[in-house]
Formats: C-alpha cells, structure tokens, sequence
C-alpha cells in the first residue's frame, strides 16, 4: 500500500510540469524550435506546427529536412504510445506490484524515443534553415 501511496505522490507532483515557450517567432523563411504544454513545436512564419502528421509538410522544400521531420514524428508517435502503456502499467502497479517493472521499461522507451524525436527534429530544422530553397534568410 506504501508503494501506491508514493506513486500517486509521485503522478501529483509531475503532473504540474508543464513547460511551454512564451514567445512566438516569426522570422521569415526560417525554422524555429519551440515546446507548447511540453510537446516539441515548429514555429515557422509565425504558426506553430506541433511534432506529428503534419509536422514534415513544414520542411517540404528539403528532402533532407524532411526525411528527418518524418522520422521524428515517428519516434514522437512511438514515444506517446510507450508513455501510454507506461501509465497504464503503472496504475496496474498499485493493486499487482511486480506491473511496476513492466511500466519502468515502458517509460524508459518512451523518454528514448522523445530524445531520439527531438534529435531528428533539430536536424530537420537546421537542415530547413540551411537551404537556400526554403527561403533562409542571411
């Protein structure tokens, strides 16, 4: 009953961390990275494309940018799905402890794949903003 009583202590206290950019770019042609309630954003020309489906469509004047924007929502879809069964097992945890190990793994899958989305995601959009196509402005 203790380890249940720590992990919802545990779920309060990360549930009020929630991180977002106060400010919106709008440089022109160029890409920016931006988190909006802790997810990865795009900002370009002003509008803020969040890391998903949509996401590469951003970086479509570079193939390079754009493989690498596929990727990345691909480890973010993979990641939220991780977390997802991560929080699953962990509820499971409080009434069958040993689920714990079980949502431990899943966690640390999913933190993995964020990081590994993240990366692609800077590459994406240095790439972006390093092609003359794409409209950079020096």
């Amino acid at each position: 009953m203790q380890a249940g009583a720590l992990f919802l202590a545990a779920m309060v206290m990360a549930s009020g961390c929630e991180i977002s950019t106060r400010y919106t770019p709008r440089t022109r042609g160029r890409a920016v990275l931006g988190i909006q309630r802790g997810e990865p954003v795009i900002y370009k020309g002003g509008v803020a494309t969040p890391l998903g489906r949509d996401a590469p469509w951003v970086f479509q004047c570079s193939q390079p940018a754009y493989a690498a924007s596929v990727r990345a929502a691909a480890h973010q879809d993979r990641s939220r799905s991780s977390m997802v069964v991560a929080t699953a097992m962990n509820w499971i945890a409080i009434i069958v402890f040993p689920i714990l190990a079980v949502g431990a793994v899943f966690t640390a899958r999913g933190v993995a794949e964020s990081r590994h989305a993240q990366a692609d995601l800077i590459d994406a959009i240095n790439q972006h903003n390093d092609e003359t196509a794409c409209g950079s402005v020096r």
